[in-house]
């Protein structure tokens, strides 16, 4: 039997080097340590839980949103979800303009709108079910 195997001999062992590196690319990264970032640039202020609980409240009050995510660390603080049709950037300056009133505005932080009419919205993809996108701190429309 081996005496046949012989003249593939090369090729098995390409084959099975190969598959070696295959299995090997598959391997999942090994754990990198999770660093704890703290708020310590003066020109960011510190996040008031209160007000962003009472700002969740606020928005969840309103007839248009029907959900929303609040990620503080996130690309995107405020995601917040709604069956409206057409564009949601002018109601997404309308949350920008609410969370500037109570404070809870910094460099970074955006509000997407999602229309969770969208099969995308269902399977967690936000990005591909919004419907706008703008950074508070200048209104500039993100476009997703």
């Amino acid at each position: 039997m081996i005496d046949k195997l012989k003249p593939w001999a090369p090729i098995l062992a390409v084959a099975g080097i190969f598959t070696v590196i295959a299995f090997n690319q598959s391997a999942p990264p090994a754990a990198a340590p999770i660093e704890v970032q703290t708020n310590t640039d003066a020109s960011s202020p510190r996040v008031d839980q209160a007000a962003v609980e009472a700002m969740k409240k606020k928005l969840l009050a309103q007839a248009q949103v029907v959900d929303l995510v609040y990620s503080k660390g996130g690309p995107v603080q405020w995601q917040v979800g709604t069956y409206m049709k057409g564009s949601g950037v002018g109601y997404a300056e309308t949350i920008c303009m609410d969370l500037k009133d109570a404070g809870l505005v910094d460099e970074r932080t955006s509000v997407r709108m999602v229309n969770m009419a969208n099969p995308a919205a269902r399977r967690g993809d936000f990005r591909g079910a919004s419907i706008g996108h703008v950074r508070c701190r200048d209104g500039e429309d993100l476009g997703v």
